[in-house]
């Protein structure tokens, strides 16, 4: 249990090292996107595809509970849609599995939440690029924060670390607190408080 204390130890230490004025900009980045009914899309590889789709389900989940514009949300975890990123895959690159999708679908205001623990996945670093020349805004969530994934995001949070366990571990927490932030606006929102 000695490697499970220590763990325990690291993870609570990095989490309080979280920026949380980066982490309130991001839930600031998504309130507007999601009360102007912009597109969100989320783009993630191994572990990180599973937070960037386990985030976009609590996304939904707070808006559905807690917001009055529920029905406008549109909310895409891109490496969800199997079909489409391995066909795209197959048919340009794997460096294009989500810039292709992206192309398609991304408007002038549209948000794009990138994880990537290693913060230089090609496929990533090419939907960002994409979603800037569309016009979209950018949030990070990357371990080490001089990765090129931090240098070309609006907003990031940047998680310092060699253990791409605790890495993980930290942004699916900072999700969660994204998805209670939202909840929280979102009640004020629905009891006359914020707008």
């Amino acid at each position: 249990m000695r490697v499970t204390s220590r763990r325990r130890s690291e993870f609570v230490g990095l989490i309080q090292e979280v920026n949380l004025e980066a982490l309130g900009s991001i839930v600031s980045e998504l309130w507007v996107a999601l009360h102007e009914g912009r597109n969100i899309f989320t783009v993630g590889n191994g572990g990180s595809a599973a937070t960037a789709s386990h985030l976009a389900t609590d996304i939904r989940s707070a808006v559905s509970t807690d917001c009055t514009f529920a029905d406008q949300a549109r909310v895409w975890p891109l490496a969800d849609l199997v079909s489409l990123t391995t066909a795209t895959s197959n048919d340009y690159s794997y460096e294009d599995s989500f810039a292709v999708p992206l192309r398609q679908s991304l408007s002038r205001g549209d948000l794009l939440i990138a994880i990537s623990v290693s913060g230089e996945s090609p496929n990533i670093l090419r939907a960002v690029r994409e979603t800037r020349t569309r016009g979209g805004r950018v949030v990070a969530l990357t371990g080490r924060p001089t990765a090129r994934l931090a240098a070309d995001a609006d907003v990031v949070v940047a998680v310092d670390h060699d253990d791409y366990g605790h890495v993980e571990d930290v942004h699916q927490w900072v999700c969660h607190a994204i998805a209670a932030n939202l909840r929280s606006v979102g009640h004020l929102a629905l009891n006359g408080g914020a707008r």
